[in-house]
């Protein structure tokens, strides 16, 4: 008989493990999401895309060839004889393609800002995921600390009745008590609600099954902030600058196209062609240089110029206004999260107190030393300071997590 009660706990225990599984740590989540997340998943496709432009670019000033042929029959005169040919015919841009490439420099500015819309991305998902992940940490734990709370709600309660019962404390401390202990129960079930939220939130962002059953590994390492040393420094290498940098590059590099428009334009050909390849046909060999210049365009080079300059020093405008917002946002970010952390370190010593006042509280009332209603104040702070506890902490891990994202920084 033991054996078989053993044996049916150890099923359960497997079958219990197998669907929940371990607690997903943080370098779970971290793999998850860059080999599901949807986001990066186009982010990567768009980057893919961006990345040919610089050979469709360089293209342009590569030799072509191209091997042609061409068979033609009188049909009104089937007693002409056909005539087929076979050639091959080469050619090559000389100038300005061997002195400037103005396409491939375009192209390269244009990925540039992609690479730096990547890592913003990256930053971006970073954060959802660090959000996500405390908050199902801040779910977990106050589950734990609901259902701890409604316990001791309902030993308070129990606690008053039994003084109401012996006609020391009224009817109304008793009433409260229990509403109290009704409200500590109607909060636990709401966390676990809460808890499920949480879970499909962090799910859809690795890209998971939103039905599946997880939980996090608990969190109980101090957030450490570190104070950069120049923000100037940081505020050049964040994504929204680098854009804004690839966008001035794209600027030059359309002026530049703009003027090679307006230039001379020498080609080179060459081609090998023969007539009748199948039969003792003739062979003929031609090489051509031609030299163009471009002469009047309707009216259009002055405008062509003046829109490129315009380009240019729009985007130098908004290299500074970048610049000026990154540096704003990455003090403002920076002092956020210290305050957090400030808070989160000061809270831990509140909880710490109030926990005291509560046990020296609870047994003053059991005395008859202390009135409810004071007694009542102890006990509601505890309780919200505690919550507090949790709350301070998961701000503080989002509060470097945003700072972070600020800078840029990705997984």
């Amino acid at each position: 008989m033991r054996f078989c009660v053993l044996f049916f706990m150890l099923v359960f225990f497997l079958t219990s493990a197998s669907v929940h599984g371990d607690p997903l740590t943080w370098s779970d989540c971290v793999r998850e999401t860059l080999n599901a997340n949807s986001e990066l998943s186009i982010e990567k496709q768009a980057l893919r895309k961006v990345d040919t432009e610089i050979g469709i670019g360089r293209s342009g000033y590569l030799p072509s060839v191209s091997l042609q042929g061409s068979y033609s029959q009188d049909l009104s005169n089937t007693n002409m004889p056909s005539v087929s040919s076979l050639g091959i015919f080469a050619s090559q841009r000389l100038f300005p393609g061997l002195l400037n490439r103005p396409e491939e420099w375009k192209a390269q500015a244009h990925l540039e800002g992609e690479n730096a819309h990547w890592q913003d991305t990256l930053a971006g998902v970073r954060l959802d995921l660090i959000t996500a992940y405390a908050q199902l940490w801040f779910g977990q734990e106050w589950i734990k600390l609901a259902e701890s709370i409604s316990k001791r709600r309902d030993q308070n309660s129990a606690l008053v009745y039994a003084r109401y019962q012996a006609g020391r404390e009224h009817k109304g401390s008793y009433l409260r008590a229990k509403i109290q202990a009704d409200q500590a129960a109607l909060d636990f079930q709401h966390s676990k609600r809460d808890v499920s939220v949480a879970q499909q939130t962090l799910l859809h962002i690795m890209g998971l099954p939103l039905d599946k059953a997880i939980e996090v590994a608990s969190s109980s390492e101090t957030v450490r902030l570190e104070s950069p040393s120049e923000f100037h420094s940081l505020a050049k290498l964040t994504p929204a600058v680098r854009e804004a940098q690839s966008a001035y590059q794209v600027a030059l590099a359309s002026y530049v196209l703009t003027e090679s428009a307006y230039l001379p334009v020498l080609n080179a050909s060459l081609s090998a062609a023969k007539t009748d390849p199948f039969t003792t046909g003739s062979s003929d060999i031609f090489g051509k240089i031609s030299l163009s210049f471009p002469l009047f365009q309707g009216n259009r080079a002055p405008y062509d110029f003046e829109s490129s300059k315009a380009d240019i020093a729009l985007s130098k405008l908004l290299i500074e206004q970048a610049y000026s917002q990154a540096y704003l946002n990455l003090n403002s970010r920076f002092v956020s999260a210290q305050e957090a952390l400030e808070l989160e370190h000061l809270q831990l010593s509140v909880v710490e107190a109030a926990q005291v006042r509560a046990e020296i509280a609870r047994a003053q009332y059991n005395t008859g030393l202390l009135l409810f209603e004071n007694w009542d104040v102890i006990e509601s702070d505890l309780i919200t300071q505690q919550k507090l506890k949790l709350a301070r902490h998961r701000d503080a891990w989002i509060g470097l997590a945003q700072f972070e994202k600020t800078m840029g920084k990705g997984f």
